[in-house]
């Protein structure tokens, strides 16, 4: 994946489970939707703690 943004690939997750901002904000344990429009704007870049992305990777990934 060099050279893929994590921006998009967040965005990307977003979009394949269909999942509202406050839904996404939720699982990578975010205190507002507004906070999530901070980690999917490339103009600033913000971490997303690993634990977070595996927790929104289970979820993509396994079935319910």
């Amino acid at each position: 994946m060099a050279g893929i943004r994590k921006e998009f690939i967040i965005k990307l997750w977003k979009e394949t489970v269909g999942y509202s901002s406050i839904q996404m904000a939720q699982i990578l344990g975010l205190k507002s939707p507004h906070r999530w429009r901070d980690y999917t704007d490339e103009n600033k870049p913000k971490g997303v703690p690993p634990a977070n992305l595996l927790m929104l990777s289970a979820i993509v990934t396994l079935p319910p």
